[in-house]
């Protein structure tokens, strides 16, 4: 008689170390894995790498990679599976390797980044995107520009800096007309011919033209009356930027509205002693701007206010037994 005993082997193999625990890393770093090990009571265990997949993530440069693994033995049974998920993201902002610096410019410049310099960036994962915003304000004759420099990666990480450019009118009037006969008319690369104030005073055989912008830049040409007189020379027409300043007095403040400071500029037909005062509504003097001497022609004078007035104020000049007054406006 006999008696047959089959061995079997129907017991899966057992993990014996975990893979690597699962992680989240920053791009651009790799995923870095690691396989788990199996051993098994009757043969070897060989453990296989049965998946590899990649889920793209919402953003340029990240992802989540999930590997899976199972032990078996050389009676095919297998393990259970297991896995390590490594996920990769991005929450770093980008390297900002130029800011514009700022920037002073005249107002007929081009504001635009070719002129006045471009914000440079990089980024580790993406190819940031790069805008910019800007806020202007006025300050008296000129107009600040903050311009603030954006660069954004794909995963909205952003950085940002700042420009101020500076727009000023730095530049006189032009005259054309000086060397021929008859009016005198002044441009301006910034204020309209309108808003320029163009007047001229006769010096025996020297007609002098003064032009002045809204910025208060100063230009003057001379006729030569003699040369010409033989042409018949007409007086030019008045009109409310052509002033004939014989005898009067001519006062011109800027910016109007102001700020904390305004700008005189004074033309009197002879030089005398006067004095130039800021009063407010009920007339009692605020500040004194100067009090001295004032030369013929033009004067130019600054004064900056020790202190926020009401919005109104008036100028009062006294010079040579004559006074000149006018609105002043002070901005909110």
């Amino acid at each position: 008689m006999t008696q047959t005993i089959t061995v079997r082997d129907i017991t899966s193999p057992t993990w014996t170390t975990s893979p690597g625990a699962d992680a989240t890393i920053d791009c651009p770093s790799e995923p870095v894995f690691t396989a788990p090990t199996a051993s098994d009571e009757c043969s070897t265990a060989t453990v296989n790498e049965i998946s590899d997949v990649t889920t793209p993530g919402s953003c340029t440069g990240t992802y989540v990679r999930t590997k899976t693994w199972e032990a078996v033995d050389d009676c095919g049974n297998k393990s259970s599976q297991v896995t390590q998920t490594i996920t990769v993201r991005d929450i770093t902002d980008p390297v900002i390797t130029y800011c514009p610096l700022d920037i002073v410019i005249e107002c007929d410049e081009s504001e635009d980044p070719a002129n006045t310099g471009q914000m440079t960036a990089t980024d580790t994962c993406s190819d940031p995107v790069i805008t910019y915003s800007d806020k202007s304000t006025p300050n008296g004759c000129q107009q600040i520009i903050v311009r603030t420099w954006r660069a954004e990666d794909a995963c909205g990480n952003f950085v940002t800096c700042t420009q101020n450019i500076i727009v000023r009118d730095r530049t006189a009037p032009t005259f054309t007309g000086c060397d021929g006969i008859g009016d005198v008319t002044a441009s301006d690369n910034c204020s309209a011919t309108e808003n320029i104030t163009l007047f001229y005073r006769d010096n025996g055989t020297t007609r002098t033209w003064t032009a002045i912008d809204e910025s208060g830049n100063i230009n003057t040409c001379d006729q030569d009356l003699s040369v010409q007189a033989s042409a018949s020379l007409v007086d030019p027409v008045q009109t409310n930027s052509t002033l004939k300043a014989e005898g009067d007095i001519l006062v011109k403040a800027f910016p109007n509205p102001f700020e904390d400071s305004v700008k005189f500029l004074i033309d009197i037909p002879e030089a005398g002693e006067g004095t130039l005062d800021l009063v407010n509504i009920l007339g009692q003097k605020i500040q004194s701007v100067h009090s001295g001497k004032f030369v013929k022609g033009t004067n130019s004078l600054e004064v900056k206010l020790k202190e926020r007035q009401t919005r109104m104020l008036f100028y009062v000049l006294n010079i040579n037994g004559k006074k000149k007054s006018g609105k002043l406006i002070q901005s909110e």
